[in-house]
């Protein structure tokens, strides 16, 4: 839930739209990679080690998410727009 709202206050509303499908395109296709790719490697190691490995990535996908300064600085609400003829040159 965090995610939509964070998508629908960030986001134009007339890119809203695109960002959201390519948003769960990204998502229904590496869930279904994840779920290819769960079995055969539980399979060869062990169900703990598996599991060990898919939290480990878990882990991992958000250290580096939060290392950008752009995702720890975000903040609730719409961005303040700049009023029309405000830029200089």
């Amino acid at each position: 839930m965090l995610w939509s709202t964070t998508l629908q206050q960030k986001i134009p509303e007339e890119s809203l739209s695109r960002v959201s499908s390519y948003d769960w395109f990204g998502s229904l296709s590496l869930a279904s990679l994840g779920l290819l790719v769960a079995g055969p490697v539980a399979e060869a190691t062990s169900l703990t080690a598996a599991l060990a490995a898919c939290s480990l990535s878990v882990v991992l996908a958000t250290a580096v998410s939060v290392t950008f300064p752009q995702v720890r600085g975000l903040r609730p609400g719409r961005d303040q727009e700049e009023p029309a003829g405000s830029r200089a040159g």
